[in-house]
């Protein structure tokens, strides 16, 4: 059956309209908005800890980066926002997909319900607000859901195609897109799977076809980091490391109001998925509500970068409320029991706050100048090694000369470093924010140190500068200081 679209011309106009709009709205900076940007104008200039930091990394994925850097070069020549621009482009991408679904559903004049549970609670406005490159996860998942919709009403190959390539670009915004992306896939497989048995025409390797980009994509993922960092796992290593740092106050707030609204997510849609119409989009959708939460769970207790959690929240909630108050029901009941528990979700949302945002940048960092500074008075054009991802984003140098970045520490490379030039150490303190608090590099270094390093200072704040001991040939004072002064004249 096919379904209704609009003018080819309504769309690109409203989604015009509606980046103009946003583009102006109040926008609250994040965490994220600040790293990617930092990986963004490492990539920019060419430096090894920017390509690293692009690949190896699950805090800050590829997609989100990417979006950045395309915006980066328009908004250069507007004189515009990268930031503020890409969030205001994705979220005018969603609102015209729901429209083209309420559209096609014949519903648009239910569409400000939806939009409604999204704005109305301040929680759920706040997070519409920040400013996040994350943004761009929306654009793969709603082109998922709207091409798996038209596939359940035409039946047409071009549909499940483009779904099957969207879910793949799911992999690059990060481990919980992979895992949505895996989730919904595996749902929709299975229910073309019942479909095409009874179909007149039985389509033969569909099932190729929907996992094919998805396991291409995560392929690639591995490769990358194989060719970038010399491990395929490398950028699953740190997620693993911060499973022994769990925070349990961080995890305990979280779970006070997840797993409720967790349940008020999926409930009117298991409802949906039983007794409707919009049964096998119901079902779809299912991985969609649990994911969101698990993310902000799993971001709350590790304390990580809850990636894309805005984006996925977001397309949770109103194709929730879209689902319950489009679909037909055999009976009142199912309907009552749906519409009740978005009512519910609308007082939660007012109740308890959803998402954690806005910019914690952790410890303050001492100034690089006085860094410097403290270095030149006794080791001049000295330099400092900064690992990991948070850390060097804060103290770019696309030169390197007087600090040098890498996401993975290699102690061996830093000894190597050492004979060669005079290095220092630059050490957070162990607070979990740049790596985590026990069974860390790191954090064994804060507190103990190594023989072959020297404390040269550290700041109330916790930060510690160390100086490797052994300085190259020709530069050690203490040799200076051994050598027989040369005789008087």
């Amino acid at each position: 059956m096919p379904i209704k679209r609009l003018p080819a011309h309504v769309l690109p106009a409203i989604f015009l309209l509606l980046a103009v709009g946003g583009y102006f709205l109040p926008r609250i900076p994040s965490e994220s908005m600040v790293y990617h940007q930092a990986i963004a104008e490492a990539l920019e200039q060419s430096t090894n800890w920017g390509r690293q930091a692009f690949v190896g990394n699950t805090d800050y994925p590829m997609l989100p980066t990417v979006a950045l850097l395309a915006v980066r070069k328009l908004s250069a020549l507007c004189h515009l926002d990268a930031v503020r621009l890409l969030c205001a482009l994705c979220q005018a991408w969603l609102f015209c997909v729901l429209i083209r679904i309420a559209v096609s559903t014949r519903s648009l004049h239910l569409l400000p319900l939806p939009l409604a549970l999204a704005f109305i609670p301040s929680q759920l406005r706040q997070g519409f607000l920040t400013a996040s490159p994350d943004w761009a996860a929306t654009i793969p998942l709603s082109i998922m859901v709207i091409h798996l919709l038209e596939w359940y009403h035409e039946q047409k190959l071009r549909s499940l195609v483009i779904a099957s390539v969207a879910a793949g670009m799911l992999v690059f915004c990060g481990l919980w897109g992979c895992i949505l992306a895996v989730g919904m896939t595996a749902v929709f497989h299975w229910q073309f799977s019942q479909i095409n048995r009874h179909a007149p025409e039985p389509l033969s390797g569909a099932g190729a076809i929907l996992w094919a980009p998805l396991v291409y994509c995560i392929f690639l993922w591995f490769l990358w980091n194989w060719l970038v960092m010399g491990n395929p796992l490398f950028g699953l290593k740190d997620l693993c490391a911060r499973t022994a740092d769990i925070q349990p106050d961080a995890l305990s707030r979280f779970l006070a109001y997840g797993i409720p609204l967790t349940a008020i997510l999926i409930f009117p849609l298991l409802i949906c998925s039983l007794k409707s119409d919009l049964a096998p989009i119901a079902r779809c959708l299912l991985p969609l509500p649990l994911v969101s939460i698990l993310c902000g769970i799993a971001s709350s207790a590790l304390g990580v970068n809850p990636t894309a959690l805005l984006a996925f929240a977001a397309v949770a909630f109103i194709l929730t409320a879209l689902v319950v108050i489009n679909a037909n029901y055999p009976h009142h009941v199912p309907r009552t029991c749906a519409w009740v528990t978005c009512a519910c979700c609308l007082v939660l949302g007012f109740r308890l706050p959803l998402l954690t945002t806005g910019l914690f940048m952790g410890t303050q960092a001492p100034d690089p100048q006085e860094i410097i500074a403290d270095i030149d008075k006794t080791w001049p054009e000295a330099r400092v090694a900064l690992y990991g991802m948070r850390l060097p984003a804060l103290y770019p140098d696309p030169t390197e000369q007087r600090f040098t970045s890498r996401l993975d520490y290699k102690e061996g490379h830093l000894l190597s470093l050492s004979h060669m030039e005079q290095m220092f150490l630059l050490v957070p303190p162990p607070d979990g924010y740049f790596f985590p608090k026990d069974r860390s590099v790191f954090s064994d270094i804060h507190a103990n140190g190594r023989p072959w390093l020297l404390l040269e200072r550290q700041w109330t704040s916790g930060w510690q500068l160390w100086r490797a001991v052994f300085p190259p040939e020709d530069q050690s004072l203490l040799e200076r200081f051994r050598q027989p002064k040369p005789a008087a004249p």
